[in-house]
């Protein structure tokens, strides 16, 4: 194993590919910097800061004295799902929707279906028409339309047609789990921007920019783990920002979509070349369906074609056959109605316990989640975790620093268990800060 390079940037590429291929696996320490700046000739001040800046990337972690070591990220950062569960604890982190509104396949009828082979055109007719006229209906720029087996299998290619892995890429603090964990599994650099319920830091997105980021990955709505929701007047400052960078490639992880209770903000200025956006059906049809609508410019859509052709990995033509029958049933209008007043009740409810007890919070939330940005949250989430709550800590959703909150699931609560949870949050936020 060789560490090379003259330059902070070309050492920590060096490493990045080192641990790409295996030479540096999780836990190995890496030679320390006087040790490395002898080898390599250099002053150590070029090697600190190319160990700084794999630190901040989230590639490795400082143990002081001990020296600076290979992060192990599936020792700090679980996925989502259900986890196993002492007896008696509640579970408020899985990030699911709720069980009962997802869609039933009941009366899904495949007997006139048959079966594709390769070379046939991958697309459902059906399909494509209803994400024209009805899933992308709110989006006035010309787009080519594109299938993908769910929303970070889009995200995935749609960089890798575009990008390679030692590029940068701007993205929210705090973060989608699954997106941050992807990100570092294709050894991509991530340059966080901090999203608050004001709406992006603006000076750490453009500060991004400037540090020459390749592409942002924006959540306009329903953002996960925050369910912070962009108003227009912060979407047309990013908008603003955006059009500076026309070669930035724009991706949209527009998750909830169909569900939220947010107008969509389109943040994506004309001048942009290369974008995308992204509306997965996970949330109200099933996570399991892996499928996501995917609308782009041309380029971006010929390239996802070619990595979805017919002769390798398409969208399964019965699982399209089964989301069209799903989209086009007499009552998914009015299920989607229920389901998504449901969901707002929900958050609404949650919201009101806990601003009835002075517990800080958001004044509104989207989607399946509510974000507290409390201090000491890592305490919080192990003492609620002993009163039979399990909620998510902010380090899970973190990029590159220590991030204070908890996340609270409510798609499954009961109103006991929102009143309960806050009182104990409540008890435990006295105590902690010895109000």
């Amino acid at each position: 194993m060789i560490i090379r390079g003259n330059t902070a940037q070309e050492i920590q590429d060096s490493i990045r590919i080192l641990i790409k291929d295996g030479q540096l696996a999780e836990g190995d320490f890496l030679p320390s910097v006087r040790d490395l700046a002898e080898q390599l000739k250099l002053n150590r001040n070029t090697v600190a800061a190319a160990y700084k800046n794999l630190v901040n990337m989230g590639v490795i972690i400082s143990k002081g004295r001990l020296g600076s070591q290979i992060k192990s990220h599936q020792a700090t950062r679980l996925l989502e799902g259900y986890q196993p569960l002492s007896q008696g604890v509640i579970d408020l982190a899985h990030g699911n929707p709720k069980r009962s509104l997802l869609a039933s396949l009941e009366h899904i009828n495949l007997t006139q279906f048959h079966c594709a082979v390769y070379g046939e055109d991958i697309y459902h007719s059906g399909l494509l028409k209803i994400a024209d006229e009805n899933i992308f209906c709110d989006i006035s720029a010309e787009f080519a339309i594109e299938f993908t087996h769910g929303a970070v299998d889009a995200i995935e290619r749609i960089l890798s047609v575009h990008l390679i892995a030692t590029d940068t890429i701007a993205i929210e603090q705090p973060g989608f789990i699954s997106s941050i964990c992807a990100l570092e599994q294709q050894q991509y650099k991530m340059q966080p921007f901090t999203v608050t319920s004001d709406g992006f830091d603006l000076n750490e997105l453009q500060h991004a920019l400037d540090m020459h980021a390749q592409a942002v990955i924006i959540t306009p709505r329903a953002q996960n783990p925050t369910g912070y929701s962009l108003d227009q007047h912060h979407a047309d400052k990013i908008k603003a920002l955006l059009s500076n960078y026309p070669h930035v490639l724009v991706i949209i992880d527009d998750h909830f979509s169909l569900l939220s209770q947010a107008e969509y903000q389109h943040v994506i200025p004309e001048s942009t070349r290369h974008w995308a956006v992204i509306r997965s059906v996970s949330k109200y049809l099933a996570p399991d369906f892996r499928f996501a609508f995917v609308s782009s410019d041309q380029h971006t859509a010929s390239k996802l074609r070619q990595k979805l052709n017919a002769g390798s990995t398409w969208v399964s033509h019965i699982l399209q056959e089964i989301i069209y029958q799903l989209l086009e049933k007499e009552q998914f209008d009015k299920q989607l109605s229920q389901t998504k007043s449901y969901y707002q009740e929900q958050n609404q409810k949650m919201v009101q316990y806990l601003q009835k007890l002075n517990i800080p919070c958001a004044q509104q939330y989207d989607g399946l989640n509510i974000w507290l940005a409390l201090p000491h949250a890592d305490k919080i989430s192990k003492l609620l975790a002993q009163h039979g709550f399990l909620v998510r800590s902010g380090q899970d959703f973190q990029v590159n620093q220590n991030i204070s909150g908890i996340r609270i699931s409510t798609a499954e609560m009961t109103e006991a268990q929102m009143q309960d949870l806050a009182k104990q949050l409540r008890q435990i936020y006295q105590v902690i800060l010895h109000i």
